[in-house]
């Protein structure tokens, strides 16, 4: 062990507060006597220094808990509390950590779990993850134990829960699992500081599911940033200890963008795609604030899959186009073509599609573009129709409500039609 750790066992409940109550057994007291008795055998192994969240019977409130973990800084926190039912239960172990997808607080509740059943000689249920108030925002090792129900209490167990406790605390730091300290990002790199023993091979980083490289040099991790996205990143030691898992966006310098005008026509709707790159011409992250101008008209807007899309319904011959993003102003200028394309608009309707002999034409936003003017109309949520795009432009499709399922078959009445529709799923 590189240095001593700091433990902060936290007896639930106190005071006022009973807990659970079996007969005239509190679980306030136990708890606070199964901590006390814990912290015995902590102070006598010098790697431990060893600290608690109340030394005696008084009211404590949740936040109380919290703000102590916060000033301690503890590297692992036991929140010990006992279980009781009015159900006719048999005895078991319960261990919740704190809710993360992988990481040390799910290692240490495995091996915690482990010892508490090889020294109680009683059922265990698989640990559980948990949102409780004592194990959110804590030390990267969080656990909440319920070691036993207290109808089964007797004098011995109290001093049987605390060693074993001790016991796995000592299995899991014997272990020296990473912990990332800080980190800086430097050409292209994110390099993080990490005490403990850990290896590279057994680690993962990825950006929006996609695995990156991990290097090692002097105990610093090295991970190779090759786009801007969501990173995740776990350090594993040899024996796969996990770290707590790092969560980060990494927004990569803005490089470039391209524009994409669909059909491109003078003098009607067009779909404009304006798509942004980072230094890796790989797309940027979604949620940057963008702001378009276009022939005099305004639109701030976000971006999202790395792009920005939206109809302009102006008539023109030419768009002038000013894109600010990210500290940057560009100009641009997009001569339409010479063309025809028929289009139609669909109120309350933004996707689905439209069908014709020979091809499918997607429904952006509420607007449709086709080669052809008559096409059956599909959109989720509403009634199919027919449109004849040479003779109309807007539509107001009828939405599907007061569905029924019976006998196997769903039974929709249209909006305005005194009708019944069967769709059948035989």
């Amino acid at each position: 062990m590189d240095r001593v750790k700091k433990i902060l066992i936290d007896p639930g409940h106190g005071g006022s507060e009973y807990g659970a109550v079996y007969k005239d057994i509190f679980e306030k007291d136990i708890n606070l006597k199964t901590a006390q008795k814990l912290k015995l055998f902590l102070e006598k192994d010098e790697n431990f220094e060893v600290f608690l969240t109340r030394y005696e019977d008084r009211e404590l409130t949740l936040k109380d808990r919290v703000d102590l973990t916060n000033k301690i800084m503890p590297d692992m926190f036991v929140s010990i509390h006992h279980n009781s039912s009015y159900e006719d239960f048999g005895n078991r172990i319960e261990v919740y950590y704190r809710w993360e997808e992988d990481g040390p607080s799910y290692k240490f509740a495995q091996i915690v779990n482990r010892f508490l059943k090889n020294f109680l000689k009683i059922p265990s249920k698989k640990p559980m993850p948990a949102f409780y108030t004592v194990l959110r925002n804590n030390a990267d090792i969080s656990v909440l134990l319920e070691p036993y129900y207290l109808k089964f209490y007797n004098e011995d167990l109290p001093e049987l829960t605390a060693i074993a406790i001790y016991e796995a605390i000592k299995e899991f730091f014997k272990w020296d699992y990473p912990k990332i300290k800080n980190f800086q990002i430097k050409n292209n790199f994110l390099i993080l500081d990490v005490e403990g023993r850990w290896d590279a091979e057994k680690s993962l980083a990825k950006i929006d599911n996609e695995r990156v490289l991990i290097e090692k040099r002097e105990n610093k991790a090295y991970i190779y940033i090759t786009k801007s996205g969501n990173l995740k990143v776990i350090l594993r030691n040899y024996n796969g200890f996990p770290s707590k898992m790092l969560e980060m966006k990494i927004n990569n310098i803005f490089s470039s963008y391209s524009i994409d005008v669909f059909p491109g026509f003078k003098n009607m709707p067009n779909l404009i795609n304006i798509n942004f790159y980072d230094i890796f011409f790989q797309k940027i992250s979604d949620g940057f604030e963008v702001e378009i101008k276009i022939n005099g008209f305004s639109l701030n807007t976000k971006t999202k899959d790395g792009k920005v899309s939206f109809i302009f319904e102006e008539k023109a011959e030419f768009y002038e186009i000013e894109i600010k993003v990210l500290n940057n102003k560009f100009n641009e200028i997009i001569e339409l073509k010479d063309g025809f394309m028929y289009w139609g608009k669909f109120e309350d309707v933004k996707d689905g599609y439209g069908l014709s002999d020979d091809k499918i034409y997607k429904i952006f936003n509420g607007y449709i573009f086709s080669n052809v003017p008559k096409l059956k109309i599909i959109a989720r949520g509403f009634q199919p129709f027919e449109v004849d795009l040479s003779k109309e432009v807007f539509y107001k499709p009828l939405k599907l409500y007061n569905g029924t399922f019976h006998d196997k078959r769903i039974l929709i009445l249209y909006d305005e039609i005194e009708n019944c529709y069967e769709i059948s799923s035989r």
